[in-house]
Formats: C-alpha cells, structure tokens, sequence
C-alpha cells in the first residue's frame, strides 16, 4: 500500500514549488498528517517520516535496508568525509575519528569558544544592526578554527570567514540531494570558498608537530589515528577533508543554533530575564567555562528547545531493497527521509507545539518523550558525531554574550529560509543593547 501524498501538492510538479520557496510551512504542513506521507518532486517521490514509530523502524534497518543518500557537490567539494561515506566505509571512518570526540577532549574543546565570542561582542556598538545570522557563524566558525589547529586565540587566517562558509554550505546543498538548481554564480562562489579554505588547512597540516608529540588540536589527532584492524593511518588527502568538513559544518550547525536562540529571546522577554537571571548568578560577568555547563541549566534548556524549533528540515536516506515502514511499502532506490522539523512539532508529541518553552525539558517533562521523538543531529549509524561538541559550543556562546549584551529584532523582518541541510534563515537583523559594562564581556584570550 502507497502512504498518502502530502498536504500542498500540486497539479504536475506536486511539492516542487513549495519545497523551493517555503520548506519550513510545507514541513510544517506535514506534522500530524500521518506516519509516512509522500512528496511528489514531478516525477519522484520522497516517502517523508514524520512520527516517532516508522522513524524507529527506519533506524532498525539502518546499514542493512537503508543508506545516505550520496550525489552531487559534497563528494566534489567537501571530499570523503564522513558526511559523504557510504556503508562500510562510513563504519571505519567513524571509529577512526571517535578518539578526537572524547569527553576529556571536547571539554578542552568547548573552552574555546567563551573568549572567541567575548572578543566578538566587544567589538559591538550599541544600537547598531546587527545579522546574527552572519555573527553567530562568525563565532563559531572561529572557534572550530581554533578546535582544529590548536590555535590560540582563535582567528581564522581569512577576511569574512562567516561568508565563506556560508557560501560552500548554501552551494553544497543546492547541488545534492532530492532537488538540484543551482545557479553559476553560487557555483563560483562556494568553489572559490571550498578552495580558500582547503588551502588554509594544508598550511595548518603542513605545520603541525611530528608524529608522537602531543596533538595541539584535532589537526593532530586526525594524523595520529589509526584503523583498529589495518593500523593504518589516514591519509594526508583523508585529514584535509575530515577537516574541512568539521569546519563547515560544524560553524553552521552551532552558528545557526546560536542565531535561532537570539530569535527565540528577542521574542520572549520572560525566557531572557530567566536566562540572564542564571548567567549573573552563576558566571559574574566572566566567559562561560565548559565546567558552567552543570551550573547553567536553564541555558541547556534553552538551546535545547531551540534545537526543537529550529531541527534538520529533511535527512535524506535511500532504500537499498524494498522495506515496509507503519504499514506502508517502500520501493527498492526510493528516497526516504527523516523529518526532524515536522517530527518535532508534531502535537501528540510535544502540547502547543509551536510555543517556545524549554521548561518542556525538565527531567521530569522530558522523559515521557518516546525513542525517535528528538533527533537534533540526525539519527542511527549517521547521527553527527559532533553533537556534544556544538550543543556546549552554542550554550557557552549564548551565556557568554548574554552576560552583555541583549539583542532585540528589528521591527517588520520577514524572515525567509533558505536550502541548508539546517533550518538556515537569509538573515536575523538585531539591535544590541548593553546590559552593563561592555568590559564584562571582555576578550579572554
């Protein structure tokens, strides 16, 4: 039996048109309407999951029925990364990377960011506009700077390299996945980005410390791992795309995450006095520390909400055979994607979904939730293996600032989103307003 199309299709091209100009209201759309819905893309469909139960079964098969979905720029630009691994090479090239993904060494690695985003705030006027869009990428794209080379304060060794990343993630993802069209001029601009950047790495690896001294940053972990079976090491060409691939999309998860948490806060008035009620208690003025995590748990709350709000729009899958999921079969080589975004709005999971409360997260709220109902950084054998990392790199950055600094909206923005492989708005347009001394949040390193 076929699963039911999708609300808002239409007459020949099905969801190509929404899919296109309002991905969030389509998937928005979609929460709620059943199990397993299809998108029609003129010709192909896409068997949408939106409920915890085929989710959990889509997991299950995981490796054996189901695998990403691998096409188009990320293999050309990103090179073979995790992101673009398939089957059993996905498998060895993730136990190969976990040592770098230690608790003791994300520890070390979330510390960075607290200064990286002091001195980002100190250079701030009050009053002036903002994009926080263009900000929080900034900030966290410095910070993975100085996670991967050790490099201490954290600059990036290039003008803008907010806009940089911004352009390999936005052309990237034009390229790939159930829908392609991208024009000439975002061609050129992320090549030349992907090119920038790949170049600033291979100085990086070109000076890092022989093998046997004490890595600095994940650079040098990268070169020292070995495959547990073969005891062979990555190749030269394998850390420069492990690398650029952590850089990009490590400072666009984290950076729209921060980005999306400005928003909720300038909308919430009663969230923020919470929140800077626990960063004035708990921190006094200083950058957060990622030995405050413990102690800022309102702040964990928030970004996990955020994280709610703002989830994956679609995680793409591709049936290696025929499967069944709730009920519905599914063709061998059809597209199967997960749905974060509809998934968590759905309102038999989370009541008034569409409200931004992070009291939904208490223990004692949160744990009812089933298996599959949350899945901010993907799920199964491909679930981000930097999740940790950026969560605590978004709550340090947003306790950091807003130890300073309030951000409100500016009236009348119409916030558009456009293809990310997160829920990436054009831009946040914000006004900055001094909470205190701006020397609170001065650089710390």
């Amino acid at each position: 039996m076929k699963p039911p199309v999708a609300p808002g299709a239409r007459a020949v091209l099905g969801h190509v048109r929404p899919l296109l100009k309002d991905l969030p209201g389509l998937l928005a759309a979609c929460a709620g309407a059943g199990p397993v819905q299809r998108l029609r893309l003129g010709p192909r469909d896409v068997y949408l999951l939106t409920e915890p139960e085929p989710v959990r079964q889509a997991l299950a098969l995981e490796g054996d029925a189901l695998d990403r979905v691998r096409e188009g720029a990320p293999g050309r630009l990103l090179g073979e990364g995790l992101l673009g691994a398939t089957g059993p090479a996905h498998g060895t090239r993730r136990r190969m990377l976990q040592p770098a993904f230690r608790q003791e060494l994300v520890a070390c690695h979330a510390d960075v960011i607290g200064p990286v985003a002091a001195r980002l705030a100190a250079g701030w006027s009050p009053g002036r506009p903002l994009d926080m869009v263009h900000e929080s990428v900034a900030c966290a794209a410095e910070a993975m700077w100085s996670v991967l080379t050790g490099a201490r304060p954290a600059r990036m060794p290039v003008s803008d390299p907010a806009r940089r990343i911004l352009d390999i993630d936005r052309g990237a993802v034009e390229e790939t996945g159930f829908l392609s069209r991208t024009p000439a001029s975002a061609r050129r601009r992320y090549r030349c980005a992907a090119a920038l950047l790949r170049r600033m790495l291979v100085h990086a690896i070109d000076t890092l410390p022989p093998p046997g001294s004490s890595p600095a940053g994940l650079l040098g972990v990268l070169a020292q791992v070995r495959d547990r079976t073969t005891r062979e090491r990555l190749s030269r060409r394998q850390v420069l795309d492990h690398a650029l691939e952590m850089l990009v999309a490590g400072a666009v998860a984290t950076g729209m995450t921060l980005a999306w948490a400005w928003h909720e806060l300038g909308r919430h008035p009663y969230v923020e006095h919470r929140l800077h009620e626990e960063i004035d208690t708990r921190l006094g003025g200083r950058p957060a520390r990622h030995e405050d995590l413990a102690r800022l748990p309102y702040a964990g709350r928030v970004v996990t909400e955020v994280l709610r709000l703002a989830g994956a729009p679609l995680v793409g899958r591709r049936a290696l055979r025929e499967i069944e999921l709730a009920g519905y079969r599914v063709p061998h080589g059809a597209d199967v994607a997960f749905c974060p975004h509809a998934l968590h709005r759905h309102p038999d999971l989370y009541p008034d979904p569409l409200r931004f409360d992070p009291d939904r997260w208490l223990p004692g709220r949160a744990r009812t939730l089933p298996r599959g109902a949350f899945l901010p950084f993907g799920a199964g054998d491909h679930q981000c293996i930097g999740g940790t990392l950026g969560t605590a790199h978004a709550t340090l950055a947003l306790c950091t600032i807003a130890g300073a600094w309030r951000l409100r909206p500016v009236p009348e923005h119409r916030i558009r989103c456009v293809r990310s492989n997160v829920l990436r708005p054009d831009a946040l347009p914000m006004t900055a307003e001094p909470r205190g001394p701006i020397s609170r949040c001065a650089p710390g390193g």
